[in-house]
């Protein structure tokens, strides 16, 4: 990969799983990391903001963090495929079944139109 999408969405899940890739494969660790919470609404900040970014700093020195509002996403497959062959990092489905029924999830909608490489970890 050329760099890291960090779908950040506040779960214990998400932070999981980039201290295991910061830990398993250190060589990415001097990768540009872009860092995206999808907000439900406009104005909201990340979620234990302080907390990520100590820890992101901590281990990767080229980090751009951004918020998007997930109601104005009009194109997802057009956003990332700003970024050139990427690692999607994220943390695995936190919902029911039928929770995902109406709501698909970012991590099935890069895998149903991507071919990009994907580290999804499930743990706390």
């Amino acid at each position: 990969p050329k760099n890291i999408v960090f779908a950040y969405d506040g779960e214990s899940s998400c932070m999981a799983a980039i201290k295991q890739l910061s830990m398993l494969m250190t060589v990415y660790t001097k990768l540009p990391l872009t860092v995206v919470f999808f907000s439900p609404s406009s104005g909201e900040r990340f979620p234990y903001e302080s907390q990520l970014n100590e820890y992101i700093q901590c281990h990767y020195k080229d980090v751009t963090t951004k918020v998007v509002n997930s109601k104005n996403i009009k194109n997802l497959n057009k956003w990332l495929a700003e970024h050139q062959n990427p690692l999607i990092v994220t943390g695995a489905y936190s919902r029911s079944g039928l929770s995902r029924v109406f709501k698909r999830s970012f991590v099935s909608t890069v895998i149903a139109n991507h071919q990009f490489s994907i580290f999804l970890f499930h743990g706390k």
